[in-house]
Formats: structure tokens, sequence, C-alpha cells
């Protein structure tokens, strides 16, 4: 006798390798982003970065908004620092203008705030995935013969 294959099984096989593939795609960018970041950097650090020739000087930019530096090291730095490029908070007013200018770098100026809506949307990210595979299951649940959640359905007293 030969078995017929149940395509509902093959579906919901293709649907977890999906969440699989993506949770790992995930992870790999989540773990190649922060291996980019220098750890443990702050404003002094930055300072004597720039002071000792460490940092690209067309790299830097402040966010006024945010109140954030952002750029990237010279390979000097990224062998002492251990990274290649950096996001701090830091003096991005007109005194930290000077001190840059004073090592011959002019920043750039960016005053668009992307944290709020990556905020927003990491924070959302969460309730969506739970939410999609609750749905996934109601389906699954009810794709099956018993067709849960089927109340008042029932053919035992003789109702049709």
């Amino acid at each position: 006798m030969k078995k017929i294959p149940n395509p509902a099984r093959n579906k919901s096989f293709v649907i977890w390798l999906v969440f699989i593939v993506l949770a790992v795609g995930f992870f790999k960018f989540y773990e190649k982003a922060n291996k980019k970041l220098v750890k443990d950097f702050n404003y002094p650090k930055f300072l004597q970065a720039v002071e000792k020739n460490q940092v690209k000087k067309d790299s830097i930019v402040f966010n006024e908004i945010a109140k954030e530096i952002k750029g990237e090291l010279n390979t000097e730095g990224q062998r002492e620092l251990g990274g290649k490029s950096f996001l701090i908070q830091g003096n991005v007013s007109d005194k930290g203008f000077e001190i840059l200018e004073k090592q011959g770098i002019t920043p750039s100026y960016a005053n668009k705030d992307k944290t709020l809506w990556m905020t927003v949307f990491l924070s959302l990210l969460p309730l969506f995935l739970i939410l999609g595979i609750f749905i996934f299951f109601i389906k699954q649940i009810q794709a099956g013969s018993g067709k849960a959640f089927s109340f008042g359905k029932s053919r035992s007293f003789g109702f049709r």
C-alpha cells in the first residue's frame, strides 16, 4: 500500500524552515553590526583617538538631535581599539566642533532622528513575531480533522 504524502505537513515544514532561516539571518546581521563597533568607546577615548590621529578625518558625523558622534577609525585605530567604527554620545555643540577643528577635522552634521523609528520597530518586532506564530498555530489546529474552536457543531445529539 502506497503512502500518500500530507501536503499540510510539507507546508508546515517549509514555514518552520523559513522561520529558522530568518532567525539565523537576524542573528548574523546583529553579530556583524556589533563586530564593527568599538567596544567600551566613550567621549574621552574618542578625544584621545583624535589626538593620536586614529580617526578618519572625513568620516565624523555629528547628530545634533540624538547628541551622537559617529565615525570610522583608520587602520592604526582599528588595531589598537579593536573595531572599525564607533557611535558615542558626546559634545556636538560649538565647543565639540572647535576641539575637532584644532585637529584639522571638520565634522558633517545630520539632524535626522533614526533612533526613534528603530526603537519602535525593534520593540514591536517580537510582538508581531509572536502574533504571527499564534495565528499560524491556530490555522494549523483548525486545518486538522478535529476543527478546534468549532463549538456547538457536534453531531452526537442528532443536530445537522
